[in-house]
């Protein structure tokens, strides 16, 4: 099963912290580390008290300009 999330007032696709790091392709405690030193885009909102929420379009974006500055050697 794939749960999806969405704004129901945007339609944009929210991700948990466990999926930003897969998707990034880190461990959890890795995409929380970028978070706290806000080096990774912000949360959106909130799921529950203890869900924070990511927009998975800024998720993407970010992690393919980390990926595009390594490869050039940025």
């Amino acid at each position: 099963m794939r749960p999806y999330i969405a704004d129901r007032d945007t339609g944009r696709e929210l991700w948990t912290a466990q999926q930003c790091a897969t998707h990034c392709d880190v461990a959890p405690a890795t995409w929380r580390s970028y978070v706290n030193r806000d080096q990774a885009p912000a949360s959106v909102g909130q799921l529950d008290a203890r869900t924070p929420l990511w927009d998975a379009g800024e998720v993407t974006d970010w992690h393919a300009k980390r990926r595009a500055g390594r490869a050039d050697g940025s």
